[in-house]
């Protein structure tokens, strides 16, 4: 008997998830976060692609760059409000020799297209979220459990390796002197995807009892 009032109880619930998925106002809101993240995917590549190809340039032309000059003329025309923002790890950049200045930038162009490339990652599963949604009769499915998982996990990556690399560029900037700084929204964003995921597979199980 208790059994049948809870199959009721969970039928009548999935009932209503699906009489709200079929709301126009729903559809509309996945089409347009999908458009989105599309959107937001091609261009974190072309970015990326833009950025490798700047890097490759900076390094096959880096004999004839002159950084310290470059920067001189970017404070001068700046004035004060460069010197406030520059601090001593600009100083310190500028004392160093051509080769290790030229490694350093190359070095951040790398990281810079590794992050690029890994947030397109996070762009692309959220696409897929969003169209599964859009078109789903439910959202509880393993497929959008799999992309939350998926979002979180390139997310966390993309952090680390940011986290790292300005933990790398301070050493070398400052030699050993480091200021750490944790973007603690985007981490807390991760774990809400992966809380996201386990209530989607919270709902995946109850659909399946409900069809037992």
């Amino acid at each position: 008997m208790q059994n049948n009032k809870e199959r009721e109880t969970m039928a009548k619930e999935e009932a209503e998830v699906k009489l709200a998925l079929s709301n126009s106002a729903y559809k509309t809101t996945c089409k347009v976060l999908s458009i989105f993240a599309k959107i937001g995917e091609v261009l974190f590549i072309i970015t990326a692609i833009a950025l490798a190809i700047a890097g490759i340039m900076v390094g096959g032309a880096q004999k004839d760059i002159d950084i310290n000059g470059a920067v001189s003329e970017f404070s001068e025309e700046m004035g004060e409000s460069f010197i406030t923002i520059s601090g001593s790890a600009v100083d310190v950049f500028l004392k160093k020799s051509h080769s290790e200045q030229i490694a350093i930038i190359l070095a951040a162009i790398g990281v810079g297209v590794l992050v690029l490339i890994l947030t397109s990652m996070v762009a692309k599963y959220a696409y897929r979220l969003f169209k599964n949604l859009e078109r789903g009769k439910t959202p509880f499915k393993m497929e959008n459990v799999d992309y939350l998982q998926k979002m979180a996990m390139w997310l966390f990556i993309s952090l680390i390796v940011v986290d790292l690399a300005s933990i790398f560029l301070q050493i070398a900037l400052t030699g050993g002197k480091i200021s750490i700084s944790i973007s603690l929204s985007y981490y807390v964003l991760g774990f809400v995807l992966l809380a996201l995921a386990v209530i989607f597979k919270h709902g995946c199980d109850l659909e399946q009892k409900i069809k037992k």
